[in-house]
């Protein structure tokens, strides 16, 4: 379910990434192309402090930076498609997703989480999973129109709000 479009919702993501493109070209040297200058505009004691050319090339290779990325975390999601479709699935279905749902869908973490994190990510996984899983199963039940399930009475209640497909 891969939508083939920028929408305005990417505005600040947008605005976010071109700062960080410019920054990286004009203020902390990290771009072979200027090399290591700082071009701090707001901060300058001039009003110029680059030339015409300069300004073109920090504008070529800022906008060359935001390509190249955009272009890496597309190619990054058309090779993951299957994990993102089954995501996305998996949100509609279930609303919320715990760390054990991630595992599921997208497989074991590359990095493995540090082991004096891993029990507070667990507890809280487990915690929230029983009680997912049961409202899970009251919603399942409910919309298949199932009256052998007996699910908790507040688990009930959420069931209960929400409209039968027709």
């Amino acid at each position: 379910m891969l939508i083939d479009e920028i929408t305005t919702g990417a505005s600040d993501d947008l605005q976010k990434v071109t700062r960080m493109s410019y920054g990286m070209a004009m203020n902390y040297g990290m771009t072979e192309e200027v090399g290591l200058y700082n071009f701090d505009r707001e901060n300058a004691d001039i009003d110029k402090p680059m030339s015409e050319t300069m300004n073109r090339k920090i504008d070529k290779v800022a906008k060359s930076m935001v390509d190249e990325q955009y272009q890496r975390v597309k190619d990054l999601l058309m090779d993951n498609k299957e994990k993102l479709d089954a995501l996305v699935k998996a949100l509609h279905d279930r609303e919320t997703l715990v760390y054990k749902d991630l595992i599921e869908i997208l497989g074991p973490r590359p990095v493995p989480i540090r082991p004096e994190y891993e029990k507070y990510v667990m507890a809280t996984t487990n915690q929230i999973s029983t009680e997912h899983d049961e409202v899970g199963a009251a919603v399942k039940a409910h919309r298949e129109g199932l009256e052998e399930a007996e699910p908790e009475p507040q688990a009930e209640a959420i069931a209960a709000e929400i409209p039968r497909e027709s």
